[in-house]
């Protein structure tokens, strides 16, 4: 869901929560975008924790500084950008505008590799990391480490899981 502005009095809190939600926002970048760079879902999109409840990110930021969103209505990017929290690239929308959105502009099928906002490493990192699982002794914990990702991530790599499209 999110939090509801309008219900609260204490500007201070407001002030707080611009505040944490400042920290990890980008300036912005060449295409406008003020990207996210704390937590993030499965999806990609931004979490931030708001009166003990996980609000996404770009939703925050439209409640912030656009209004209220109404009930069932999505929160939707000009920019294609889930780490995105421009107020001036979000936009409210019905789901069915939504994927309509998405279906014109042809962002229908899943995206893999880098492409995926909920990745975590290049292709070329990925390629990196098939080559050094086919030809050194090193372990998976070690490239793990190495690259800075779980253990799981070079796991799904080596068994053809995730990064599937990139030859190694």
């Amino acid at each position: 869901m999110g939090i509801n502005v309008k219900k609260i009095i204490n500007t201070d809190f407001i002030s707080t929560v611009k505040n944490r939600f400042y920290y990890y926002t980008t300036i912005p970048n060449e295409n406008g975008c003020m990207e996210w760079t704390g937590a993030r879902d499965r999806k990609g999109y931004g979490m931030l924790m708001v009166n003990h409840k996980h609000v996404l990110s770009h939703r925050l930021s439209y409640q912030l500084f656009k209004g209220e969103i109404p009930k069932g209505m999505c929160i939707c990017h000009t920019c294609d950008n889930t780490k995105c929290v421009a107020p001036d690239h979000l936009w409210c929308g019905t789901q069915k505008e939504n994927i309509l959105d998405r279906l014109n502009k042809g962002r229908s099928a899943r995206q893999s590799g880098e492409k995926n906002a909920a990745s975590t490493l290049t292709d070329s990192q990925a390629i990196e990391i098939k080559k050094l699982l086919n030809t050194t002794n090193m372990t998976q914990v070690d490239i793990a480490k190495k690259f800075n990702v779980e253990k799981k991530v070079v796991w799904r790599i080596k068994n053809n899981i995730s990064w599937k499209h990139l030859e190694g």
